[in-house]
Order: C-alpha cells, then sequence, then structure tokens
C-alpha cells in the first residue's frame, strides 16, 4: 500500500472511530445513489478545489452569534475548510449528484474542529460531497488529509490578538510553506478589501496540481488579511 494509500485510510478509520461508526453494520458506506435531478454524476470529475476559510473573518461576520469555542481568546481558530469541491477541467462544479442521508451526529462531532459550523457540513455533504463518489466517511476523510497536508505559518493556524498583513503577501507565506505547490495552484479570494478564503487544487488522489481557468486570485495590493 502506498503512503498517501495509508494516509488516507488512516484518516478515514480515525474518522470513523472518532465518530463510533465502526460496527458490522456501516464500518464501510455504499457510495450515495445518484439522483435523477442531480447536475452530475458522482465520481464524474477532473480535480479538488480545497477552500479554506479566515475564520477571524467569519467570526466578525457572525458577531454575537459566533461560536466562542472557535472565535474567542487562545483558541481562536485561524484557516478552516469551506469545502473539498469536485470541479471540472472546463470550470463547471458539479452540485447535488445523488440523494444522500444527512451527516450523523457523530461525524459531525468528528469533523466540527476544522470546519465553521454543523450546517456548512451539512450543505457541504449534500452539495459537493455527494459528487465525489466517496461514502461519507471517506469523503471527510479525504477533506482531512487534504487539509492537513496544507502547511499554515502558525499565526494562521491560532491567531492571537489584532493584526493586518497584505492579503497577497499572506497567501504567498502559504504558498512559500509548501514548496510542492506548482505555480497557479493556490489563489487567494478577496471581499470588501479582506482576504477571506484561500483555494488550492488537488487531484483526485489529493495531490496539488495547477488550478482551472475559472480558479483566479482576486486580491490586489489594497486589500489585507485581518484579525479583528
Amino acid at each position: 500500500m502506498s503512503g498517501l494509500r495509508m494516509l488516507r485510510f488512516g484518516a478515514a478509520l480515525t474518522t470513523l472511530l472518532s465518530a463510533a461508526l465502526f460496527s458490522a453494520g456501516s464500518a464501510v458506506a455504499a457510495p450515495p445513489e445518484s439522483a435523477a435531478k442531480g447536475k452530475g454524476q458522482p465520481g464524474m470529475f477532473d480535480y479538488y478545489i480545497l477552500s479554506m476559510v479566515w475564520n477571524p473573518e467569519e467570526c466578525a461576520r457572525q458577531g454575537k452569534k459566533a461560536d466562542p469555542v472557535r472565535c474567542v481568546g487562545d483558541r481562536r481558530a485561524g484557516f478552516l475548510v469551506r469545502g473539498l469541491w469536485p470541479e471540472f477541467e472546463s470550470g463547471r462544479r458539479p452540485q447535488d449528484c445523488a440523494k444522500v442521508d444527512a451527516v450523523p451526529p457523530e461525524m459531525l462531532e468528528a469533523i466540527r474542529p476544522i470546519m465553521t459550523d454543523d450546517a456548512a457540513i451539512q450543505q457541504l455533504w449534500r452539495r459537493h460531497g455527494s459528487c465525489a463518489g466517496l461514502s461519507v466517511d471517506f469523503y471527510f476523510a479525504d477533506m482531512r488529509v487534504a487539509f492537513e497536508r496544507v502547511k499554515l505559518p502558525e499565526m494562521f493556524k491560532n491567531p492571537i490578538g489584532t493584526f493586518s498583513l497584505p492579503a497577497i503577501e499572506a497567501v504567498n507565506r502559504i504558498a512559500d510553506a509548501n514548496p510542492e505547490l506548482p505555480p497557479a495552484s493556490i489563489a487567494g479570494v478577496c471581499e470588501k478589501k479582506k482576504l477571506t478564503e484561500v483555494r488550492i487544487c488537488v487531484t483526485k488522489d489529493l495531490e496539488p496540481r495547477t488550478c482551472g481557468p475559472n480558479v483566479t486570485a482576486n486580491c490586489s495590493d489594497k486589500d489585507s488579511l485581518f484579525a479583528p
């Protein structure tokens, strides 16, 4: 078994165990069946986009409704996962490819540390995970592997205090920390002069690759990464 296959299997096994899903009836779930009105077919895509959201900005947007665990004090998270999105070379993104069951509570608990909230997890599985052609446990295991393989500078893992950094510089720091990323494989997304998201393109085997033509960086010299 190759190193990557072992890593992905180990992540799937960890997710299963932490979610308490490893039983005779549910250890390996069957891939979801295609839905009649789906916008694609499960497993039929070219590569993934790993989307990482800047959590401090998300916390500021949510205001008083923000989760204190990931938004306050020393436990404040930096970049978290927004999604692992199947993508076509043409730029079309398949969505809602199959009817799938809701992510079970035990799985939500296992994934919660790397995503913003339960609603986001459910939406990701329904809209994008249904197109991966994987069972729920292996899809989220792949997502965990893809995210954990990205080396984030410490200030982007657990940001302390208030600071700002030019958005382009922030993206470059992540690229510099991951020299295996080929050119045009990482893109920053800015809204209202703030860096809100970083996207990294990977193959179905989770290896870094150049993004398709629709994945473009839109940050300018006037945009910043801001930790309120």
